[in-house]
């Protein structure tokens, strides 16, 4: 597929094609205006990069399903200056991409994974971060970005872990599914690609996601879209730059761990690491 350099700054399929995915309409907007502040996001970032220091990866790296560029920015800042390694981002939302753009990301895309020109820029990495649970056949994505990339390429990946902790948060965010063990048993069966790792994450929101998010709606109706954004919004709102002194410890504790290759088996997300 042909590209052009859209005037707006990002790279834009030659034909117009329609992305379906399970996704709130305004998601990338409202993320937008939380993630510089959120904890959560910050913290997600720091995992990450630990995940592609200790994994590595071959040639250049693509955020699929990037939003609105906030992981693969800090990638670029933290890593990927200092490694000379190509890195790109694709993101089915125009608007994702516009919010990418203005915040310094190079390199993005517009379209779907299955659309990128990964030969041209050889991709070795890919990332799918909070991405698989909003595609009905999860392992179909794995196997297509898999397919795209040469062998001993690397997939990592981040998704909502623990099935006791769906809540009205989870529909209206468009998910199919929250991770488990057995569920990660799944895509290695269904996809053949390699387990290099996998451990549960952010132990510490497990008991603060229960109680603000699963608990409440025991004794109640779900929640509205309106009341889920805005309980949302309280929840990631923090101090400047995503910052919290009790957070960042008990961050920094759990990092620990992995950095030991221990397994955690409690956590609100799950982070998996697979070779092809």
């Amino acid at each position: 597929m042909n590209f052009y350099r859209h005037e707006l700054g990002f790279w834009e399929p030659q034909s117009s094609e329609q992305y379906a995915a399970s996704y709130p309409a305004a998601g990338n907007a409202r993320c937008y205006e939380i993630e510089a502040r959120s904890h959560w996001f910050s913290a997600r970032n720091r995992t990450i990069e630990w995940a592609l220091r200790h994994f590595g990866f071959p040639g250049g790296f693509l955020d699929v399903g990037a939003g609105n560029g906030f992981q693969l920015q800090y990638l670029q800042q933290n890593l990927f200056r200092q490694t000379g390694a190509y890195s790109a981002m694709c993101e089915p939302g125009v608007d994702g991409c516009v919010n990418a753009v203005q915040r310094g990301v190079a390199n993005v895309y517009h379209c779907d994974a299955g659309s990128f020109p990964f030969g041209e820029h050889g991709i070795g990495g890919i990332g799918l971060f909070d991405v698989i649970e909003h595609i009905e056949d999860d392992s179909g994505l794995l196997q297509q970005a898999a397919r795209a990339c040469p062998p001993g390429s690397r997939l990592f990946i981040t998704v909502p872990a623990g099935k006791g902790l769906w809540s009205s948060v989870d529909t209206y965010a468009g998910h199919f599914r929250r991770y488990d063990d057995g569920e990660f048993d799944r895509l290695v069966s269904e996809t053949g690609l390699t387990p290099l790792y996998q451990t549960r994450f952010f132990s510490y929101y497990s008991p603060m996601v229960w109680l603000l998010r699963v608990f409440p709606e025991m004794f109640r109706r779900p929640y509205t879209t309106e009341e889920i954004v805005r309980r949302e919004a309280k929840f990631h709102h923090g101090r400047r730059e995503g910052r919290s002194p009790v957070l960042d410890r008990l961050h920094g504790l759990e990092m620990r761990q992995l950095d030991r290759r221990r397994r955690l088996a409690v956590g609100t997300s799950m982070l998996m690491v697979f070779g092809t």
